[in-house]
């Protein structure tokens, strides 16, 4: 809806572990160590190390790939544009975080001190 505010990076997603998925009817949480999430109303983009990307309106079309990154952590997370970024697990696996919807929020992430709604 708002898109991603300029300057914001993400960089707190960075090393975080990943604890616990929750799917909802319209809604995906991610919840990583140090009380970091992310939570998800909109569109997902899940790719597999080599593999093409598979994008989802509904999270638990993706959740047996998803559920395979719990206990892993964070490698990279990149701003991909002004309506999306992207989280590499140790694994390999990518996930982006799309703001697909105009009229309603996308996404929240925080780190605890601060949280970033799209």
């Amino acid at each position: 809806m708002y898109g991603i505010p300029d300057g914001e990076t993400f960089a707190f997603l960075q090393g975080r572990s990943l604890d616990q998925l929750s799917f909802g009817r319209w809604q995906l949480i991610l919840r990583f160590d140090e009380g970091v999430y992310v939570s998800v109303e909109s569109d997902l983009g899940v790719q597999l190390s080599g593999g093409e990307e598979t994008v989802v309106a509904d999270a638990r079309e993706v959740a047996a790939t998803l559920v395979m990154a719990l206990g892993t952590r964070v490698t990279n997370v990149k701003v991909n544009d002004s309506q999306s970024f992207s989280m590499t697990f140790e694994d390999g696996l990518s996930v982006r975080v799309i703001d697909a919807t105009e009229h309603y929020e996308s996404f929240q992430a925080s780190d605890r001190d601060r949280e970033v709604v799209v």
